[in-house]
């Protein structure tokens, strides 16, 4: 297990950490959600899509552990791209969608990925190697639990302090 956490933990974690970070975007209204600048050139819009592209990869890989089905990452080259070139890609897939859209988007994602995790049995969470026969080698020996956890809460805590900071910084 991942420092003694069980699976309740993880989803109480889980639904605390987003209630954190949908109560900070509900302080923000529609129009500065827009402007851009707030993390590099992006917007809180689009920090709201970056984060949302990973639950939604996290909740489509428990899904896949689930079900047995063998999950593949892409071709080859996702293997060598960084990150910095992956948030660049997920960027301009999203830039131009609507922040209705994405606001959506982002609440049904969180909910697929609380019920993928709800899916799972704890040894499927906590065990490093229990889907080592379905996972490309960039997956390999990752317990299913990391991946819930570096993909959603511990996102929002990696996004929070710099949205903040915008927010103090560009008080009226």
């Amino acid at each position: 297990m991942v420092s003694g956490m069980t699976k309740s933990q993880l989803l109480d974690t889980l639904q605390t950490e987003r209630a954190r970070w949908d109560a900070l975007l509900n302080t923000i209204d529609e129009e500065r959600m827009l402007q851009p600048d707030v993390e590099g050139a992006w917007s809180v819009k689009d920090v709201i899509a970056h984060i949302a592209a990973y639950e939604d990869w996290a909740a489509s890989v428990l899904e896949s552990a689930h079900s047995g089905k063998k999950f593949i990452v892409g071709d080859e080259g996702e293997y060598r791209e960084t990150t910095d070139s992956r948030n660049a890609r997920l960027y301009e897939m999203s830039r131009y969608r609507d922040l209705s859209e994405v606001r959506t988007a982002s609440q049904q994602t969180f909910q697929r990925l609380v019920a993928a995790i709800q899916a799972l049995s704890e040894e499927d969470l906590f065990e490093p190697h229990r889907f080592d026969d379905l996972f490309d080698p960039f997956l390999k020996d990752i317990p299913m639990v990391k991946l819930a956890m570096t993909n959603s809460y511990e996102h929002y805590r990696e996004h929070i302090p710099p949205l903040q900071a915008w927010l103090e910084s560009s008080a009226i």
